[in-house]
């Protein structure tokens, strides 16, 4: 097995066949076309010579001999193909060969420390290596980053510990949900493909009235009714409100961290409340929207 990303060298053999003066390879077929031809100083066809482009071709060392070449394989663990062709002084080419081997595992595992994180609250990962890297190629560092929320938005260089792991304390601060993602270097420079650990959160407020239940009519033009503004997540200071797509309104969120508004419509129809909650840290969270009609 070999590790994605790094280079592998492959010996290319001509078996002593005399007629053999260099191969070409490649990771996908077809092989590229060998005859490309220009018109030279006279207008004759002339063939560029293969060799000037070495991530396909290279010449043997003698007539018959062998070359050595040095290839990335490509990223992702699993099966991989090489395929070669050897050619002659005239850039005749021979039957396609194969070579195929296996892409070892590089994915590193990113696990919290515990089974379901809070949103907002820190928690503690753990970086371990992909299955038998360590022995191969030991991990001294890896990079974090988060998506969706504002923790680690820009790669952070996490140190490994002697044994290849690490531990990375995130904020969990994203309103839809996040995802940390990891990568690990090794001592050469290599870098593994990504790890990828990810949780979706509803930040949303509660709303709840009985006498404009949502999605129903209720109450009417003039009636007084009151909406309840609950948080699903800790930590809330405000509730930001309004009607209709109207000016918003604030109000601040009791010690059990809900709020309460009166409301009386002036007149009948479908209304739309929007509501939002804002951390005591200034995080404005999702907001919801309220449907209801007035009789």
């Amino acid at each position: 097995m070999v590790a994605t990303q790094a280079p592998a060298e492959f010996t290319l053999s001509a078996g002593g066949d005399d007629d053999v003066t260099g191969f070409e390879y490649a990771w996908l077929q077809p092989l590229p076309i060998i005859g490309i031809v220009n018109l030279g100083d006279h207008g004759i066809p002339q063939v560029v010579d293969p060799y000037s482009r070495p991530q396909y071709f290279m010449r043997a060392d003698v007539p018959g001999g062998s070359a050595t070449v040095s290839l990335v394989p490509p990223s992702g663990s699993g099966p991989k193909t090489l395929w070669v062709r050897s050619l002659d002084r005239a850039f005749n080419t021979s039957q396609t060969t194969s070579y195929m081997f296996f892409v070892g595992p590089t994915v590193p595992s990113v696990t919290p420390a515990v089974p379901s994180p809070e949103f907002g609250e820190p928690t503690e990962f753990t970086l371990r290596p992909a299955p038998g890297l360590q022995s191969r190629n030991p991990v001294v560092s890896y990079s974090v980053e988060t998506i969706g929320g504002q923790s680690y938005s820009k790669p952070v260089e996490v140190a490994a510990q002697t044994d290849g792991t690490a531990k990375v304390t995130v904020v969990l601060d994203g309103i839809y949900g996040e995802a940390v993602q990891v990568t690990s270097k090794s001592a050469d420079g290599w870098v593994s493909d990504m790890g990828r650990w990810s949780s979706t959160y509803d930040t949303t407020p509660t709303v709840v009235s009985d006498v404009y239940p949502e999605n129903r009519p209720g109450g009417g033009a003039g009636v007084p009714g009151s909406f309840t503004f609950t948080s699903k997540v800790k930590g809330v200071a405000s509730y930001t409100y309004s009607f209709n797509g109207g000016p918003e309104v604030t109000v601040t969120a009791g010690d059990d961290l809900s709020a309460n508004v009166d409301w009386i419509p002036a007149t009948d129809g479908v209304y739309d409340l929007m509501v939002y909650a804002t951390t005591s840290s200034g995080t404005q969270l999702a907001a919801y929207e309220y449907y209801f009609t007035v009789n």
